[in-house]
C-alpha cells in the first residue's frame, strides 16, 4: 500500500515501512503513524504513538550514520515489541539527532 508516498506493508508480525529513511521531516511521520495507529488494530493494541516515534527515528539515525544500512533503511513494526530493541530505540532517539 502507498500513504501518502509512504509504502508499507503489513504481516501477522508487524508493519513495514519501506525505505523509511527517506522520510525526515517529523510532521509527517506523525501523520502517517496516527494513520496506522487508527487503521491497524494489531498495532494500535500493542503499541503506542511514542514508541513507533523512537523507533522510525532511531532507524533513520543509524542509517544516516552508516550503521547496520541494510537493517535500518526500512522500519518494521512488530506488534509484540521486545524490550531489548525497545530499550536500544529509546536510547538512540534520545541521545542523538536525525538529521533532516
Amino acid at each position: 500500500m502507498i500513504y501518502e508516498d509512504i509504502e508499507y506493508t503489513v504481516n501477522k508480525y508487524g508493519v513495514e515501512i519501506k525505505n523509511s529513511y527517506l522520510v525526515t521531516d517529523d510532521r509527517t511521520k506523525f501523520v502517517f503513524l496516527h494513520y496506522l495507529l487508527e487503521t491497524v488494530c494489531e498495532l494500535r493494541d500493542n503499541r503506542s504513538y511514542k514508541s513507533l516515534f523512537r523507533e522510525w527515528k532511531a532507524h533513520n539515525i543509524c542509517y544516516q550514520h552508516g550503521w547496520w544500512k541494510d537493517r535500518s533503511r526500512d522500519t518494521f513494526f512488530e506488534f509484540k515489541h521486545k524490550l531489548f530493541p525497545k530499550i536500544g530505540f529509546w536510547f538512540i532517539s534520545t541521545f542523538l539527532k536525525e538529521r533532516e
